[in-house]
């Protein structure tokens, strides 16, 4: 069966149950489990492998939830680097004033990123710079949630 002809988590959910309860829907609280397991049974649904199913397509709902919320912030993130960019002559202070900000709550990547701005040529100055912000603001997004 293709994916097309395949029915949504819910539908297929209310389709089993119209199945084991006939059309009266308001019915399904007072159908015990075992009759309904018992009914599937003996009409060979496979009700292991629809709840499988209709796992597997929540997970990935959840997955491209996810993917999607992940790229929104990459996009945020980049359109922030490419207006935020100094100037040259300012580009040294400020990747310096970011270095000195994440000084107080990660002292050991500070000191990563120091010995980076040391040896850094002007156009590398820049990338790190892109790259400290960028850190701080997946920091940000983290107090946020």
């Amino acid at each position: 069966m293709t994916d097309k002809k395949r029915k949504t988590g819910i539908g297929l959910i209310k389709s089993l149950h119209e199945l084991a309860s006939g059309d009266d829907v308001d019915n399904s609280a007072s159908i015990p489990i075992e009759e309904v397991y018992s009914y599937l049974k003996k009409n060979n649904i496979a009700h292991n492998q629809i709840i499988s199913d209709i796992q597997d397509r929540l997970n990935r709902m959840k997955a491209i939830s996810k993917m999607d919320v992940a790229k929104d912030k990459r996009v945020s993130i980049l359109a922030k680097l490419n207006s935020a960019l100094p100037s040259q002559t300012d580009l040294k202070t400020s990747v310096k004033f970011l270095i000195d900000k994440i000084m107080t709550e990660r002292p050991q990547l500070a000191s990563a990123y120091f010995r980076k701005y040391e040896s850094a040529t002007e156009n590398d100055l820049e990338s790190l710079y892109q790259d400290l912000i960028t850190l701080q603001e997946l920091d940000n997004n983290d107090v946020e949630k």
